[in-house]
């Protein structure tokens, strides 16, 4: 009868196993096959399909688990590779892994049609692929993801889930107030005021935005309503946050609500932030509003 070993020694060659394990499924077609004539007309392709499968169940993947801080470029297995320029950690196997990844680049390359399952997680997204190449970059903004070829399914945290195609990018925002302040701290000069309206609007609602973080974004909405155009309603947010909040940045606050006071020649409403400002030795090209809203209110 037909030898299979040579078979098998193909099947390795597609999937990466010791020699140990083909004999073992060597033995196991040898040992279970009737010895039939009728059984060498057995195509060569299914039995090499047989025989992979065989393999793949038996064989035992090796474990990735190790620290990518700082890892430059890094093999995970024989399917996977990867080029870690931050900091995070891989766990499970050569098959099935997951990546933790917590700050900077991560670029990742996974051979296609081979079954590896990978995923990688950061606090704002979950991203998996099978067989592609994307990069994962978390910073102060978020958790952004750029596919170079495949698809991948991202999964955000807060709200979106959905696939990205070549070419295609998606950042996932911060789970959580403070982080949603980074993200808006950094964005502040360059951010569209409406869109980060609405992005401090919801970070407002989080958990965790209470005491100096709530402050923050408070002050950070009053000064994208003025950029907005929207000054009333930025009057009104500075001087709740003056009176609700232990203000972070009260001279800046008491700044912008003096001079949108001024803007109505409501004297009586802009010197008690006037005053603040003196008090707290800060007029600068306020001073001569002050005088006047002295001379006008307290004759």
């Amino acid at each position: 009868m037909r030898d299979y070993r040579e078979t098998l020694r193909k099947a390795r060659a597609e999937m990466d196993v010791d020699d140990d394990t083909i004999e073992r499924v060597h033995a196991r077609t040898q040992g279970d096959r009737p010895r039939r004539p009728v059984l060498a007309a057995v195509g060569v392709a299914t039995t090499f399909t047989l025989a992979a499968a065989l393999l793949w169940a038996l064989a035992t993947p090796a474990r990735v688990d190790r620290s990518l801080d700082g890892a430059g470029a890094v093999a995970l297995g024989d399917r996977v590779e990867v080029q870690a320029s931050g900091k995070g950690s891989v766990s499970g196997d050569a098959r099935d892994m997951r990546l933790r990844w917590t700050d900077g680049e991560l670029s990742v390359e996974v051979e296609p049609q081979k079954g590896v399952a990978l995923a990688v997680e950061t606090e704002e997204a979950e991203v998996r692929v099978v067989g592609t190449g994307f990069t994962v970059v978390r910073d102060a903004l978020g958790t952004r993801v750029e596919v170079r070829h495949g698809r991948v399914a991202v999964n955000c945290v807060r709200g979106d889930a959905l696939e990205l195609g070549v070419g295609e990018a998606h950042t996932c925002l911060p789970t959580t107030a403070a982080g949603s302040l980074g993200r808006a701290l950094a964005r502040r000069d360059s951010a569209d005021a409406a869109e980060q309206l609405t992005e401090l609007d919801a970070a407002l609602t989080l958990p965790d935005a209470v005491g100096p973080v709530r402050a923050e974004l408070r002050v950070l909405r009053a000064g994208a309503l003025l950029a907005a155009g929207r000054r009333d309603e930025a009057l009104v947010e500075a001087e709740a946050t003056l009176a609700a909040d232990a203000a972070t940045r009260p001279v800046e606050l008491h700044r912008l609500a003096a001079r949108l006071r001024m803007e109505h020649d409501d004297c009586a409403g802009a010197l008690p932030h006037l005053e603040a400002l003196a008090a707290a030795d800060a007029l600068g090209d306020d001073a001569a509003a002050l005088d006047h809203c002295r001379a006008q209110v307290r004759p």
